[in-house]
């Protein structure tokens, strides 16, 4: 019932200029009950020189009637080692500020648990740095094939994190090992796996469910004649 919806810099520019196109698949989806969010990821966005063209591209698609925005804006992959310093860490959180100040839409990130569960990120408080920087709900990206194992490691962070909400990332992409990826599993096992992993996660009251990466491998697993 929720699409995140990745756009590379050739469909932004459609987008910018011909927006009719995607109004139009925005609203065949929320007539199907599916709503549809903006996904932004660039790793470059975190440095204070490049933030601009997030703030721009945000700004640039303000008359499209997105859901949400979600920013899997991700840190290791610009800076590549772990953990971050403190200047890296406030850099990554004025983008997410910057990004969800200029969002008319309600703002989510996917985010590694590290940034809530290991030092010196508890020091820093995530989940309050998120709040403050706009952001609403924070989709966790656990990938792992065992629905206990993600629920384990999803309910603390939940527990001690007021204000947010939370989804859980899983994956089904077949470049993954098979304990962090459904990618070669058959559609009936993923679906048992995932209906006991909402199950899980529905005892927490501030969870919204489940996020599958990513929508090409979900139909090389045959789940296509189920959607349709």
């Amino acid at each position: 019932n929720r699409l995140l919806l990745s756009l590379n810099a050739q469909q932004i520019s459609e987008a910018q200029t011909q927006p009719q196109t995607l109004r139009d698949f925005i609203d065949t989806a929320r007539q199907h009950g599916v709503a549809v969010e903006l996904l932004l990821g660039e790793s470059s966005w975190i440095e204070p020189a490049h933030r601009p063209k997030l703030v721009g591209i945000i700004n640039s698609l303000r008359g499209v009637e997105f859901a949400g925005i979600n920013l899997d804006i991700e840190p290791d992959q610009i800076y590549k080692k772990q953990p971050l310093n403190e200047s890296q860490y406030n850099a990554w959180m004025d983008t997410l500020r910057a990004a969800a100040e200029a969002s008319p839409w309600p703002t989510s990130v996917s985010i590694h648990p590290r940034y809530f569960r290991d030092p010196p990120y508890m020091s820093w408080n995530t989940p309050q740095r998120l709040r403050q920087a706009g952001v609403s709900e924070a989709v966790l990206m656990i990938y792992s094939s065992n629905p206990q194992k993600v629920a384990d490691i999803a309910r603390p962070i939940v527990n001690n994190a007021d204000g947010l909400r939370f989804r859980v990332a899983q994956s089904v992409e077949p470049e993954l090992q098979p304990q962090l990826s459904y990618a070669h599993r058959s559609p009936q096992d993923f679906q048992k796996s995932m209906e006991q992993l909402q199950a899980l996660l529905a005892t927490q009251p501030n969870t919204d469910g489940v996020v599958v990466q990513a929508w090409n491998d979900l139909m090389s697993m045959g789940y296509e004649n189920q959607i349709r």
